[in-house]
């Protein structure tokens, strides 16, 4: 039997193998979970040593899917938060206290950030006025308000100013949403 005969019985074989599937599909599905439960951990293990291998492709099928779904994600997280609000607010400061290292790390570096983005003629005391303001806001209205950079003091293609022309006072939702991803006159 040659290479070619092989291949094709191989195939022939494959072929036959899916149309019993298709046919057989309940059968099927308790066979492959059956085979799942048994194996869990070498098929975990195979699993997480294929996505460690494929990185990048996991990587651009999550964020395509990501993109392709972000509305129904969105939706789904937040009516998960309403209905497990305990458990939720029990993460956060779980992970708070966890990871309350890396938080002190970002605290430094953006108050060194800030330090060298902060120009000898900034006006002090309108960015205070800005930050006082804030403060304000939130204590009268009930909800946080923060002091946004208009234009980012970190991104690839563009650092603005810790000066008082760069600052606006905006609820902490909207600051959370806009990031450091938009700006005015943004390129595309």
């Amino acid at each position: 039997m040659t290479e070619e005969e092989r291949e094709e019985r191989k195939l022939k074989a494959r072929i036959r193998a899916k149309q019993w599937r298709l046919d057989n599909l309940d059968r099927s599905k308790e066979t492959q979970k059956k085979y799942d439960t048994k194996n869990r951990k070498a098929r975990s293990a195979y699993k997480a040593a294929w996505a460690r291998k494929n990185a990048a492709k996991v990587k651009e099928a999550m964020r395509s899917h990501y993109e392709a779904n972000r509305e129904k994600i969105i939706a789904r997280s937040a009516a998960w938060v309403r209905e497990h609000r305990e458990r939720f607010e029990q993460n956060q400061r779980l992970h708070r206290l966890e990871n309350n290292h890396k938080k002190n790390e970002y605290a430094a570096q953006r108050r060194g950030l800030t330090l060298r983005a902060t120009p000898s003629w900034a006006n002090k005391f309108f960015i205070e006025e800005a930050y006082r303001l804030a403060t304000l806001r939130t204590k009268m209205l009930g909800f946080q308000w923060q002091v946004d950079h208009i234009v980012p003091l970190k991104h690839a293609k563009v650092c603005g100013l810790h000066t008082h022309d760069n600052l606006q006072v905006i609820p902490a939702t909207e600051n959370y949403k806009k990031g450091n991803r938009h700006w005015p006159d943004m390129p595309r």
